[in-house]
C-alpha cells in the first residue's frame, strides 16, 4: 500500500494516528457505508454516524492542533453521537411497532393488493415445505 503512505515531515500529530491520505480514505469509505444505509433502510441516525467519522479528519487540518479545539471538536463528537444513539433508539422503536402491526417493507399499509399478493406467497411456501408441513396441528 505504497500509495497511502507518506513520509512524515517535523514532528507528528499527536492526535492523528493515520496520515492524512489514510484518514480520507477512512472517511471516505465511512461516508459512502453510512450513505448506502441511509438509502437502503433510512433513519437519521445513519446519516448522523457518517458526520461523526468526517467530522474526525478535522484532526488532520490546522483547525485541530491545539488541545483546546481538540477538546472542542470532542464534544461536537460526543453531542453527535448521543443525537445518533437517540434516533437510533427512536428510530428501532418505530421499525418494532412496525413489525408488529404487521407492516413491513414488502407490505406497505396502503396497497391491499400488493399485502394480497404477499400473503399469498408466503402461503405457497409454507404449503411448499412438505415435511415441516406433515407435523405441524
Amino acid at each position: 500500500m505504497t500509495i497511502l503512505d507518506e513520509a512524515v515531515t517535523g514532528l507528528q500529530n499527536i492526535y492523528t494516528p493515520f496520515t492524512p491520505k489514510q484518514h480520507l480514505v477512512f472517511c471516505i469509505f465511512g461516508t459512502a457505508i453510512y450513505l448506502i444505509q441511509f438509502y437502503r433502510r433510512g433513519g437519521w441516525h445513519n446519516l448522523l454516524l457518517m458526520l461523526g467519522i468526517d467530522l474526525t479528519y478535522l484532526t488532520q487540518t490546522s483547525l485541530c492542533n491545539t488541545s483546546d479545539t481538540i477538546w472542542i471538536l470532542g464534544v461536537a463528537e460526543i453531542i453527535v453521537l448521543g443525537a445518533a444513539f437517540f434516533f437510533s433508539y427512536k428510530f428501532n422503536k418505530q421499525q418494532k411497532a412496525l413489525k408488529a402491526a404487521g407492516v413491513t417493507a414488502e407490505t406497505p399499509p396502503a396497497d391491499d393488493e400488493a399485502r394480497s399478493d404477499t400473503i399469498t406467497k408466503e402461503a405457497a411456501e409454507k404449503d411448499a415445505d412438505i415435511v415441516d408441513n406433515a407435523f405441524e396441528e
